[in-house]
């Protein structure tokens, strides 16, 4: 029977945790209004009922897309995916990749771990070998159990990075307010409700795999360089853009046509009869 300093000596590399890499908190000494503005018109952005920007008045500054607070660790977060007690902080635009490496590797080894040793406690077992140490029968158990489990949840986060979408994104059940600016002015906006089950930033699978791991094929296994981006500004989906933007338009014509009606009635209202 192998020594149990086996495992522990032939632990991968790959050890580290997400929480050490950067996931860029926003204050406001490090942003403003007019930086990191995509300058595509008609403009998307998600906004409040009324238009006006998402703004966190705890961390006192504006939410571009997809930002959230996060109660836990007290500040907002870009491209927020959820609060891990695992990695004893936020995953988000800055540690995505290397939360998602954490958890394929972590997987990967669990069974590694599985398949190597079984063998070796079914012999011993077999053997009847009083020295069977009971810790490895817990070790194959232990490797199992987290080894699928953080696999399946490898799984699902890699659906979502296809995707382009967040786990909060996934689970958000109230509809997305977005403002569509017309111009840069600021001032000639519609706002279109649209439903949460849309993939708002979901591009083809290749641009949304890049965007989280990088252009780099040997970078996506290694965790060292983030995705593409500032996590201020996300292209959103051409087909949900066009649609988003026609909406707006009708809208926008629909309120003209209404206004006219209306200032057409009140002139025809208000005029002199003659006989």
């Amino acid at each position: 029977m192998q020594d149990e300093r086996f495992v522990g000596q032939s632990l991968p590399c790959y050890y580290y945790s997400p929480n050490l890499f950067d996931n860029k908190t926003l204050n406001s000494r490090h942003m403003n209004n007019s930086e990191n503005v995509n300058d595509k018109t008609p403009l998307l952005s998600i906004s409040k009922r009324d238009g006006q920007r998402r703004y966190c008045h705890i961390c006192e500054c504006f939410k571009p897309d997809r930002s959230h607070h996060c109660r836990e660790c007290n500040k907002c977060i870009l491209k927020m995916d959820h609060h891990c007690p695992w990695v004893s902080g936020c995953v988000g635009f800055g540690n995505y990749k290397f939360f998602f490496l954490f958890t394929s590797y972590t997987g990967i080894y669990g069974l590694w771990v599985f398949v190597t040793t079984l063998p070796l406690v079914v012999k011993g077992i077999q053997d009847m070998n009083a020295d069977l140490d009971p810790q490895w029968i817990v070790l194959i158990i232990l490797a199992f159990v987290f080894g699928f489990t953080v696999l399946g949840f490898t799984g699902v986060h890699l659906t979502y990075i296809l995707r382009n979408e967040t786990t909060i994104e996934h689970l958000a059940d109230r509809p997305y307010d977005i403002r569509v600016d017309f111009d840069t002015s600021g001032d000639n906006f519609e706002v279109i409700t649209v439903e949460p089950e849309h993939y708002l930033w979901e591009r083809s699978r290749k641009e949304n795999w890049k965007s989280v791991m990088g252009n780099s094929i040997v970078g996506w296994f290694l965790p060292f360089k983030r995705g593409l981006g500032n996590g201020l500004v996300f292209p959103y989906s051409d087909r949900m853009y066009h649609e988003i933007v026609q909406r707006a338009q009708r809208q926008r014509n629909s309120m003209n046509l209404s206004h006219y009606e209306r200032v057409s009635s009140s002139l025809e209202s208000t005029a002199p009869i003659t006989s």
